[in-house]
């Protein structure tokens, strides 16, 4: 997680930088769709975690420690990052990486997809769902998620099966 320069290249790596005053010449809608492409970037990339300051200290434009968290914890929020305090330090990582391309899968449900996908970390194995839409521009977002403990995982589609039955009177 440090900050020396061969990990700055591989942290923003593929990843399209404006100068400040490139930044500064776009509409403020333009800059938060930066932003939130430039902090998932740097989240996916940083495979040792990163934090709110080293974001910071990488690309100073992005905004005040407050707004960068606030992306962070978006990210969180949606299961594509998880976080770890230690001490007054926040590290946040990307969530996992796939172990089979085979298992993600995307099941339409209405005007939703959802997304159950294989992932593993340091914390261990687990099964993401996460729910996507479509945006103005017909292209799926991510609208939420749970993550399930692989052992774990069984028992929820057995109490899932359990709520559908009672649902259906039974049957």
């Amino acid at each position: 997680m440090s900050t020396d320069l061969g990990t700055e290249r591989e942290i923003l790596k593929e990843i399209r930088l404006y100068s400040e005053k490139e930044f500064e010449g776009l509409t403020q809608y333009q800059q938060g769709k930066h932003r939130e492409h430039i902090i998932k970037q740097i989240l996916e990339n940083s495979k040792e975690g990163t934090t709110v300051q080293t974001i910071k200290s990488l690309v100073p434009y992005l905004g005040n420690e407050k707004t960068i968290r606030a992306y962070l914890d978006k990210y969180v929020n949606i299961n594509l990052g998880y976080e770890k305090s230690f001490g007054r330090v926040t590290v946040y990582y990307p969530n996992g990486r796939l172990l089979h391309d085979v298992l993600e899968e995307n099941v339409p449900i209405g005007k939703k997809v959802y997304s159950f996908i294989h992932l593993k970390n340091p914390e261990g194995e687990f099964i993401a769902i996460q729910e996507k839409k479509r945006n103005e521009l017909n292209a799926l977002t991510l609208s939420g998620g749970i993550i399930i403990n692989k052992e774990a995982f069984p028992s929820f589609v057995e109490h899932i099966n359990h709520i559908n039955k009672k649902m259906n009177g039974g049957k």
